[in-house]
């Protein structure tokens, strides 16, 4: 639900809320935002479907293996989220 919500408000329209919700999902789980912004996707060692790491990568793995597809289809999804990246454009 953390990068959900981001997701949702961006395809919206309602970019300014997205920002902020996506700066504190990036400040929480930022391994999921590297996951979704990768070109290659491997399982983490040791990964088990049914018991995940808070945070870990892991996590951020099976985040995109189920999530990823709605965040590659939103046209500008995840160049808005490359930007709210440290370094990106923006920061709200």
């Amino acid at each position: 639900m953390v990068y959900g919500g981001p997701l949702a408000l961006f395809q919206l329209g309602r970019l300014k809320e997205a920002g902020r919700a996506l700066n504190l999902a990036i400040k929480h789980w930022p391994l999921v935002a590297a996951e979704l912004l990768k070109a290659r996707h491997r399982k983490p060692q040791g990964t088990n479907e049914r018991y995940v790491s808070l945070g870990g990568a892991d996590q951020a793995y099976w985040y995109w293996r189920r999530q990823g597809k709605y965040w590659a289809e939103t046209p500008g999804a995840l160049e808005f989220l490359r930007k709210g990246l440290p370094g990106g454009k923006w920061r709200t």
